[in-house]
């Protein structure tokens, strides 16, 4: 927790190549920044694995509309952090 993460992990980690099949299947992926033409709109998917932990996460999106920054953060349905828990698939004890 809160320590970086090498790039080369991200590439082979089983668990990262099954969250970028699910990005996959849920269309057109984007890298961000990304500009939006005005009147045009986005959905964003969040898509979040655990193999083992039970994680408590926030998402913030900001954005610039030309004149002013907005920023807003995503919460659960219930507004708490966003939750993750593990399925029992691939534990290790």
């Amino acid at each position: 927790m809160n320590k970086p993460v090498p790039a080369a992990y991200l590439l082979r980690s089983p668990q990262q190549k099954a969250a970028r099949q699910l990005e996959a299947d849920q269309g057109q992926s984007v890298s961000l920044p990304h500009t939006v033409e005005e009147g045009d709109f986005y959905s964003l998917f969040l898509i979040g694995r655990t193999e083992r932990y039970d994680t408590r996460w926030k998402a913030t999106i900001t954005w610039w509309d030309g004149k002013d920054m907005h920023r807003r953060t995503v919460s659960g349905r219930d507004g708490k952090d966003l939750r993750v828990v593990p399925t029992g698939d691939n534990q290790s004890s």
